[in-house]
């Protein structure tokens, strides 16, 4: 296994099982099974590929789900540096300016538009983190599906 694997097998998993704790914390039990899929499906493949075992067939048709979530996410983490951009060169009273032109702005309470002023005051310092985060992501998933693929095909 070539170290560019190993290391896609290990932020695929961490970023795997963090997303997995998110969905968990956030009381949706059903979504959280479903996320907890991919974890589980790093480690079997990952135990498989370190002993040169060929990988199951239901392994290997995940490994092809898993590349196109790769590539939804590859598509997010383009969006995520547009917005990161924006963030950075627009100004938090542009946008809310931009808000208080909408028809719905008087619709809501006070406590909505303080909680989305705070939102704005945190958002552009945490965005090149969540990028980070789904482009180094979506490179993982893509490789090391990429890589299942590549063994379950022989």
């Amino acid at each position: 296994m070539s170290r560019f694997v190993r290391f896609s097998f290990l932020a695929g998993f961490v970023l795997g099982v963090a997303q997995f704790i998110l969905v968990l914390s956030s009381g949706s039990i059903v979504a959280g099974l479903f996320w907890g899929i991919v974890p589980a499906w790093f480690w079997a493949t990952h135990i498989k590929l370190k002993q040169e075992q060929t990988v199951s067939q239901i392994e290997g048709v995940a490994s092809y789900a898993v590349v196109m979530y790769g590539g939804v996410l590859a598509l997010l983490g383009v969006l995520c540096i547009i917005s990161s951009i924006v963030f950075v060169v627009a100004d938090p009273e542009i946008i809310q300016a931009a808000m208080e032109q909408q028809p719905n702005y008087d619709d809501f309470s006070d406590e909505e538009l303080e909680s989305f002023t705070k939102i704005l005051e945190v958002v552009p310092s945490i965005m090149p983190l969540i990028t980070l985060a789904v482009c180094l992501q979506s490179v993982a998933y893509i490789s090391y599906g990429l890589a299942v693929v590549r063994n379950y095909s022989r």
